[in-house]
């Protein structure tokens, strides 16, 4: 079960995201580049880019970039034990630069799905709806700006 951080976090994502989209439609959007940015940080390992990652999440304000690099959600984490997974899988045995790249593939496609569904989730579990406002509601009630807080 997803923690009220992981959630509200998904949330503001998905609030920020282009009108006119189903939820599922804007999960699957918000999924392909959370794992853009995964992919794209895990070619950089030396620490400068490490303590760029982190100069940037301090001021970037794209919503895909701070889930992709958010601690406590540690997508990071999963797309690691994906490759783990599949280089135990294939016996331990190292791979090709073509092969890295069909692997990379593959992993992005079913980290894509996983996080579109974990997203997708996340929206059903609080009720998102892109046509709710972003603006606190009267008498109260929740929105999508002041959800869980």
């Amino acid at each position: 079960m997803p923690s009220r951080h992981e959630t509200n976090a998904i949330l503001s994502a998905l609030a920020d995201a282009p009108s006119g989209l189903s939820v599922r439609a804007r999960c699957a959007n918000l999924a392909r580049r959370v794992v853009a940015h995964l992919l794209a940080e895990e070619e950089h390992d030396d620490p400068l880019s490490a303590a760029l990652a982190r100069t940037r999440l301090a001021i970037e304000a794209e919503a895909a970039f701070r889930l992709a690099n958010d601690p406590e959600l540690d997508l990071a984490g999963v797309l690691y034990r994906e490759r783990v997974a599949r280089f135990l899988a294939r016996g331990c045995r190292q791979l090709g630069p073509n092969e890295w790249r069909a692997e990379t593939q593959a992993i992005r496609a079913t980290l894509e799905d996983k996080l579109a569904e974990k997203f997708r989730r996340a929206a059903k579990k609080l009720g998102f709806s892109p046509d709710l406002p972003k603006r606190p509601c009267q008498r109260g009630r929740m929105d999508q700006t002041n959800w869980g807080r």
